[in-house]
């Protein structure tokens, strides 16, 4: 078990994140890197995530599958050098989905364009 004044910090950093994809992916990382708990640390990081971006009306987090193995590559190099931007490029790519169902067209594309924006594809 961390020290609480581990978590209180990945917590208190994690508000100071504007964007909530960016947020999710910064939780999802470190809730996992961190390994809190003796077992279901990136189960418990992924359900995280996929918190913020429920409440953020954003995307749903899943890794596909056929993509697992390129995922535990991403973030074993992400545990060991501490960059994530390598695991959150590929978690954007292939494991975040927009949840048009639940929203209006006109927010998917505030979204969308949020989204492009912090990827630096605009």
């Amino acid at each position: 078990m961390p020290a609480i004044g581990k978590i209180e910090e990945v917590l208190r950093l994690a508000k100071e994140i504007d964007h909530p994809i960016k947020q999710g992916f910064y939780l999802f990382g470190h809730i996992a890197r961190e390994q809190w708990f003796n077992d279901g640390n990136e189960r418990t990081a992924q359900l995280v995530a996929n918190h913020v971006f429920v409440q953020n009306n954003a995307a749903i987090l899943a890794v596909p599958v056929e993509e697992r193995e390129n995922f535990w590559h991403k973030l074993v190099k992400f545990y060991e050098t501490g960059q994530q931007d390598d695991l959150n490029d590929f978690l954007y790519k292939t494991s975040i989905g927009i949840m048009p169902g639940g929203l209006t067209m006109e927010k998917t594309r505030e979204i969308d364009e949020r989204n492009r924006k912090w990827l630096g594809l605009e």
